[in-house]
């Protein structure tokens, strides 16, 4: 049988692309990690801070957090990072088995780190000057009939908090999704503005390999499409 790993991409099952993809993921978030702190030991405090609400649920948690610990004595990159990754392959293999309860967790996670509201479990939001940005957390087991339901509950929940707020002139969205599925974005009533540059993909989506683009709403469409 073919290894995964070096099948060509349109080969893979669709399990088999996710699993790939969060592979990808969490090697570059790992030398994201590396490379933003000047020792082992606040690498490893990072890991934990991002990792500590899934280990709670994790029957294995106290082998994991033994095996993090080990990583403070690593100070060379590539023995660090293959080390760490090592250790995530058995939170990705949890994941697998446990995939709603880890997505509740990561969405939980992913507002409470970037400060977001939720809508629901597809959409999130934050409001930034005259700007209201909206976010989709973690979400793959959520079937598309029900996701596309869930944004158009977002939207509708999303066009109240704006009616309320006058000051709000724009909905944003920046995201893997914008690119990906444009026809889509359209269909929803945003405008389309283009893919992001290097420098603001390198701040804001470091571990993302996933084109990033752009798509923007005026609050009077916004009201009247969804109030």
């Amino acid at each position: 049988m073919e290894n995964p790993e070096i099948m060509p991409a349109n080969q893979l099952t669709k399990a088999e692309r996710e699993r790939q993809n969060i592979e990808q993921q969490s090697r570059s978030r790992i030398y994201e990690i590396f490379d933003k702190f000047n020792t082992a030991n606040e690498r490893v405090d990072d890991i934990f801070n991002n990792l500590k609400n899934i280990l709670t649920k994790m029957p294995n948690s106290e082998e994991i957090k033994s095996e993090l610990e080990a990583l403070r004595q690593i100070e060379e990159k590539g023995h660090f990072c293959e080390k760490a990754f090592t250790i995530l392959e058995q939170i990705i293999e949890w994941r697998e088995n446990n995939l709603q309860e880890f997505e509740e967790i990561r969405r939980n996670d992913f507002n409470e780190q970037g400060d977001f509201i939720e809508l629901n479990k597809m959409l999130s939001y934050n409001i930034d000057g005259d700007s209201i940005h909206i976010h989709v957390p973690p979400n793959v087991s959520t079937s598309n009939s029900e996701k596309i339901n869930l944004v158009y509950d977002g939207l509708k929940k999303l066009a109240q908090i704006v009616d309320q707020n006058p000051a709000i002139k724009t909905i944003v969205g920046t995201s893997w999704i914008v690119a990906e599925h444009p026809a889509l974005m359209t269909k929803l009533h945003f405008t389309l503005e283009g893919k992001i540059d290097e420098t603001s993909r390198a701040e804001h989506f470091p571990a993302e390999n996933r084109e990033i683009a752009v798509a923007t709403m005026s609050r009077d469409e916004l009201i009247k499409h969804y109030l």
